[in-house]
């Protein structure tokens, strides 16, 4: 019985990376099976005196739990002690109080526990949990227990890694790894190569190039090593040398003098001086004209700037992070860049991959997205991405982060009142070659019965999703924001923050509503 139950449960905990649907798969499964009712979850942080309940799964529901919950000391030592075993047996948990408060209130007191060490890699990451109203499991059922842990810790380490992106409120500085400069980290080995060298390159002042797809977080990254380099305290100043205008670029960036030409009325620093002490970032970096990479290559090699109209070289400290997603070396065979100035820049270059060869790191970024974006729109709690999160993580998302980002800003609004979907973007997703990803397309709330070919016409763009779906809200509501059915109820998001993003899209409401909307009403 227990080794087929065992193959069974491998085959749903490890077909996806979403702790909840792994946990209420296992539970599921041993209900079924076995007299365990509910299945819990759980990480001790030993340098808080803090329980975090991840998730909990039982006969009638389950549920991410997102709480924490201080530990007395008695549990505290126990969970710390050597002497605590890989399985431990609590027969009645109202005889161990200290451990029944951390756990959910929807498991009876008089019920017993059966708790079993996590680890992956030989560390201990957590706790798994399961309870049954008798005091007696068999001891084949006792030994299946154990055999669980494996299957179920990689998706324990997803979840652990998605807490390092909840608010310091929730969770305390110790949340963000000492390495990160306080930014969130992914926690692909991918990405931990590339801050490991962002750490080591950041005290020296070296100029890096960094170099990767469109989407991937260069100028997260760039931020993130000015951060962490002696310079944070001056400015870290951004250019992107891609939307500077030609005829303004040198003035731009070098400033100029007063009566230059006609419009200089008076003296302006330009961007270089502005990150005097600091970091001047130089994003999209192959765009710049051919006589601006002479121009800043003099810079580059003197670390002086004159201003336009100036007579005199002003002497600068700043450190170069560069960011492309061009191939520059073809650029120089070509003709199209400054061969030196290649040289000059690429003194240590980072190469940041690409989102679909570092999946790991997509549920971590979908949940510290979906919660950012749930908070922008006012709204009081993020919604789970849930079974979907396998969709997210199969895709390969040609776009990279923004892509990621996007998307989960799109299916918010579009799922606004309704359970979340993942709304996949069916310009890029019918076309990619990864079968899976035209399989989503089809899979997805907004393909239908039908084939996906037919998405790519019309689909609107997000700000007409947005706007079409406040406007609907406004229909609905008469007109009203606040109170009882207004719009901001409606939509479930801070009256404020709706009012804003009405100002901001021009659309009217209240007393500039026409009248199709209903008359006169008050805001």
């Amino acid at each position: 019985m227990s080794d087929r139950l065992f193959e069974n449960i491998v085959d749903k905990v490890c077909s996806t990376l979403d702790l909840q649907l792994a946990i209420t798969h296992l539970q599921k499964l041993l209900e079924a099976r076995t007299d365990i009712e509910g299945v819990f979850i759980g990480h001790h942080a030993p340098e808080e005196k803090q329980v975090y309940s991840l998730v909990y799964a039982g006969k009638s529901h389950s549920e991410e739990c997102r709480q924490k919950q201080p530990v007395q000391d008695a549990l505290h030592n126990y969970l710390l002690s050597n002497r605590r075993k890989e399985l431990n047996i609590v027969n009645r948990l109202n005889e161990f109080p200290a451990m029944a408060i951390t756990l959910p209130s929807c498991i009876p007191t008089s019920h017993s526990l059966y708790e079993c060490r996590v680890r992956l890699d030989g560390r201990h990451i957590g706790m798994l949990a399961f309870h049954t109203p008798g005091p007696h499991l068999s001891d084949a059922t006792l030994d299946l227990l154990m055999k669980i842990r494996g299957p179920i810790a990689l998706s324990l380490a997803n979840k652990l890694s998605a807490l390092r992106v909840w608010s310091h409120d929730e969770l305390g500085d110790s949340a963000v790894a000492p390495e990160s400069g306080g930014h969130f980290v992914c926690p692909s080995s991918a990405m931990r190569m590339v801050y490991r060298l962002l750490s080591a390159v950041a005290p020296t002042g070296n100029t890096v190039l960094l170099t990767g797809e469109t989407g991937v977080g260069k100028d997260a990254l760039a931020r993130r090593l000015h951060d962490l380099s002696p310079r944070r305290a001056a400015g870290f100043v951004h250019v992107n040398c891609g939307s500077l205008p030609e005829s303004l670029i040198e003035s731009e960036l070098f400033g100029h003098q007063k009566g230059a030409f006609t419009g200089a009325g008076s003296d302006r620093i330009g961007l270089f001086e502005q990150a005097n002490g600091g970091t001047v970032f130089l994003d999209e970096i192959g765009e710049l004209p051919p006589a601006m990479q002479t121009r800043l290559l003099q810079v580059l090699q003197n670390k002086t700037i004159r201003r336009v109209g100036g007579s005199r070289d002003v002497p600068l400290d700043f450190r170069v992070v560069a960011a492309t997603n061009n191939d520059l070396e073809a650029m120089c065979r070509d003709g199209r860049f400054r061969r030196d100035l290649y040289f000059r820049l690429n003194c240590i270059r980072v190469e940041v991959p690409p989102l679909r060869h570092r999946r790991e790191d997509i549920p971590v970024l979908a949940e510290y997205f979906v919660r950012k974006k749930a908070q922008e729109y006012g709204w009081s709690a993020a919604p789970p991405i849930g079974s979907d999160m396998d969709r997210l993580v199969r895709y390969d998302w040609p776009g990279n982060v923004r892509e990621l980002e996007n998307c989960l800003d799109r299916s918010l609004i579009l799922s606004c009142g309704a359970p979340f979907r993942v709304h996949l973007d069916p310009h890029f997703a019918a076309d990619r070659g990864h079968g899976a990803s035209r399989a989503h397309v089809q899979d997805s709330s907004m393909a239908g019965e039908g084939d996906a070919s037919g998405l790519s016409q019309g689909v609107p763009t997000l700000d007409e999703c947005v706007r079409d779906h406040m406007l609907d809200a406004l229909r609905r509501s008469g007109g009203r924001i606040h109170g009882k059915g207004g719009a901001a109820e409606l939509l479930d998001v801070n009256p404020s923050t709706l009012r804003s993003r009405l100002k901001k899209m021009n659309i009217p409401f209240g007393r500039q509503l026409p009248g199709g909307f209903g008359g006169l009403a008050s805001d």
